[in-house]
């Protein structure tokens, strides 16, 4: 029998009510007459005793139990039991830390355990929601906070914040609110207080999500960022990641029991980054323009001769310090993507698949801002201007879907052949249409009844039965002089189209697959007058006079597309191969009268671009170069600077010489040890069979993660090395074992019924489903050859002899 002990002493303060062990308890914090302090734990059943305690009293009790927690803190507590005995003396003294006394004025934001008090004071709680039963304060209630921590921040005035130990009491019931007993589960589905205790957010980063959400809420307000379902990810969660990386997990039982050393407040460890700002597209397109024209200054004092017809751009790079948050959409008066909310839109370039962001509300973290401008010479002196965003696919984040697509319920297979060549949207008739051509029909279909432009080559496209034209003709023809001045004739019931001009081509029907393209390094496999995709890095571009000027009969049918481009003039870029060596330095590329076209975006000097459906032709000199067609489709590949973090491709030996981060390709030897462990996705413990092994966790929704360590044997003909890597993403992992989503999904199955799988070479592994991992992994380099991409930072090396050198590897990717 456990030994009973007797306590008398001061009661500092009453702690809020703690899930410990699947009980609900609450702490009293007594001081002895030698200052000694004492924690008792009171489980709630004893409910006499709560209701008959506050701080300050002096208080003696008997036949208290001596209890260890050694799963939770090394430090005994003393716990209450039925048969313990109390004696009260109501003399109120505090002795207790910063205690504020205010009144609520403001309870906008209530559920996520925010208050404004008067005397400009904000009150800070939700570090305490949910995991305690802390209250939900009205407006105009009476509040005294004990125990609390008092801040002047220099963006957010006095933040008075309340950690473990805090109280807070309402003052008209001199009681705190350890009694209420439903107010938990108003936080339960609270965005804010979830990332609080997910993400481990400083008081800084909780008002500032605030900030954001209320910022999504007023602009966005079909995109619900203030309750999350337990099974949903938050879409506030993207945007948390922001302010604190790595992820970590608080356990407040720990801070309570430990509180000198475990307090939020009192530890050093805790990332104390900058705060990000969110703005409208209107404010951010203001002060990038600002930013920009001072940088177009800059680069146009360096011009000789500023009367000459000029093409120009400038650019800057955002990381995060500026993020964009708006609907990707399709503006069909533009024909672009943009960027937009309520305020106003940005064109946008997205690098990669963009069909899975359209109407979508998206989260841009790393972008370069273009501005591009077009300087025409005397007698008409004009300067236009371009101004775009850039970035890539994997930079952009969903957050919430806003809509879904046009005419979903009145949607038809138009064709009954995958599609072949495909446009940009072109002008004609008044619209933008797009044209699509299969290997039977030739369509023209307006842009603003499709939910999206990017289409894929060999997909059957769905558009509304009322707007389905199309005609039984198997050619197209075009003009090498002029593909945009031309007649609308009447064709069976629909419409096509005859281009104006000499020397016209004939377009059949058996032309190359659209996914192929040729490198411009292979001029001379290149046929002639046939449609064919190209790509190749620009080198140089530049604007000139048209060789077929348009009178003034056609000039209607070129109506002023974008006020920020010029018109009347032909845009000739100069390509260069993508590799160094290549027979062919450069070759031209007319885009021929392309006021009919929206802009090609993007299209910039040491960028590799890919143009669909261009045509080859040889000068009277015998020199080839490529003019566009009505079907020709400009894709950004790839942007300027595409190595990671700048870094070029190096062998190992060149890598451990520089003793600096580098990246490299490898081959796969072995797997001398590979590990996969579920994990608690709250406090990082092992789970099994979705149990998480730590009794004072408080998750029980959550999901499990997958945790992936171990250690390759690799090489690169240089040299060899043993390759440690952690967190290796489930993606990289599936494509190494080169297993299926049947077998994938096993294996995760095995996991979380074990709690951890694990693979060792050579060693015995007793375990039946570890004997699949382990077999696994001794076949899958003898069956496959597996080249990994990484960026690796060496260890360093005792013996500058050893034949295997270490590798940490900080990202990984298959070849």
């Amino acid at each position: 029998m456990m030994p009973r002990t007797d306590l008398e002493g001061h009661l500092k303060t009453i702690s809020h009510v703690f899930y410990l062990q699947s009980n609900k308890c609450c702490f009293l914090q007594i001081q002895d007459s030698h200052n000694v302090e004492h924690l008792v734990m009171v489980p709630l059943e004893i409910k006499p005793l709560l209701l008959h305690l506050q701080n300050g009293l002096d208080l003696t009790g008997s036949g208290l139990k001596l209890s260890c927690l050694s799963r939770i803190s090394s430090r005994n507590v003393l716990k209450v039991t039925k048969s313990s005995a109390w004696h009260f003396t109501s003399d109120f003294r505090s002795g207790m830390g910063v205690v504020n006394e205010g009144i609520v004025t403001d309870d906008t934001h209530a559920v996520s355990g925010v208050y404004r008090l008067n005397k400009g004071v904000t009150l800070i709680t939700t570090w305490l929601c949910y995991i305690t039963n802390i209250g939900r304060f009205a407006r105009g209630q009476t509040v005294l906070v004990c125990n609390a921590h008092l801040i002047r921040d220099p963006d957010f005035g006095l933040i008075l914040i309340a950690c473990a130990r805090s109280m807070v009491i309402l003052k008209d019931r001199r009681q705190s609110s350890v009694h209420d007993k439903e107010v938990t589960d108003r936080f339960v589905h609270d965005s804010i207080v979830q990332l609080t205790l997910k993400l481990d957010l400083k008081y800084s980063n909780i008002l500032q999500l605030l900030l954001w959400r209320d910022f999504l809420s007023k602009h966005f307000p079909n995109s619900n960022f203030s309750v999350i379902s337990p099974d949903d990810h938050n879409p506030l969660e993207s945007i948390a990641d922001l302010f604190c990386r790595p992820k970590s997990t608080r356990l407040l039982i720990h801070e309570y029991l430990d509180h000198e050393n475990q307090c939020f407040m009192k530890t050093k460890s805790w990332p104390s980054p900058g705060l990000y700002s969110v703005h409208s597209i209107q404010e951010s397109e203001q002060k990038f323009r600002n930013e920009l024209n001072e940088e177009q200054m800059i680069r146009k004092s360096c011009y000789l001769n500023a009367s000459n017809l000029s093409l120009d751009y400038c650019s800057r790079s955002y990381k995060s310090t500026r993020v964009l948050i708006g609907s990707l959409r399709f503006h069909s008066g533009l024909a672009r993507v943009v960027l937009e909310d309520d305020t106003g839109f940005l064109p946008i370039c997205v690098k990669g698949g963009i069909n899975t962001l359209i109407d979508q509300l998206v989260m841009i973290t790393k972008y370069v801002v273009m501005l591009e401008w077009f300087c025409l010479p005397l007698p008409n002196e004009r300067e236009y201007q371009l101004m775009y965003v850039m970035c890539e696919s994997q930079d952009v984040t969903i957050l919430a879907e806003q809509s879904g697509p046009k005419f979903k319920n009145d949607s038809i297979a138009c064709s009954s052949c995958p599609i072949r060549n495909l446009s940009d949207p072109i002008f004609v008739d008044g619209e933008f249409h797009l044209f699509v051509q299969t290997a039977k029909e030739y369509l023209k279909i307006p842009v603003k009844v499709l939910p999206h432009i990017d289409i894929s080559p060999g997909s059957v496209l769905q558009i509304p039965n009322a707007y389905h034209s199309k005609t039984e003709s198997s050619a197209v023809i075009f003009s090498s002089s002029g593909y945009f001045g031309y007649n609308s004739l009447p064709i069976s019931n629909a419409r096509t189209i005859l281009p104006q001009g000499d020397h016209p081509i004939i377009v059949e029907s058996k032309h190359r697959d659209l996914n192929d393209s040729y490198d411009i390094a292979d001029i001379g496999a290149i046929p002639c007058k046939e449609l064919v995709s190209i790509s190749g890095i620009v080198y140089e571009r530049w604007l000139e006079n048209t060789l077929y000027p348009k009178d003034n009969k056609t000039s209607h049918m070129y109506p002023k597309l974008e006020p920020s481009v010029p018109n009347l003039y032909n845009l000739q870029l100069k390509l260069s191969p993508p590799i160094s060596d290549a027979s062919v330095s450069s070759i031209s590329l007319y885009v021929m009268n392309w006021s009919a076209h929206v802009y090609p975006i993007g299209a910039l000097p040491k960028r590799l671009i890919r143009v669909d459906n261009v045509v080859k032709i040889n000068s009277q000199k015998g020199n080839p170069y490529f003019v566009t067609t009505s079907f020709s489709r400009f894709r950004i590949l790839q942007k300027e600077d595409s190595q990671t973090g700048g870094l070029g491709v190096v062998s190992l030996f060149d890598g451990l010489e520089s003793k600096l981060a580098f990246r490299c390709v490898l081959n796969l030897i072995s797997i001398l040890k590979l590990s996969i462990t579920a994990k608690c996705d709250a406090c990082g413990n092992t789970t099994q069979n979705g149990v998480c092994s730590f009794v004072g966790c408080h998750n029980v929704n959550g999901k499990p993660i997958l945790a992936i360590k171990g250690r390759f044997n690799v090489e690169d003909g240089s040299g060899k090395a043993n390759l440690f890597f952690n967190d290796l993403k489930e993606n990289v992992l599936k494509r190494v074992l080169h297993l299926n989503s049947e077998l994938w999904h096993e294996l995760e199955r095995q996991v979380h019924a074990n709690g951890e799988l694990v693979h060792f070479q050579g060693g015995k592994n007793l375990d039946r489903d570890a004997n699949v991992l382990h077999l696994l992994c001794s076949l899958i380099t003898y069956t496959h050859f597996i080249q990994l991409e990484c960026h690796c930072r060496p260890f360093p090396r005792n013996d500058p002899d050893e034949e295997f050198v270490s590798l940490f590897c900080t990202e990984m990717s298959i070849k």
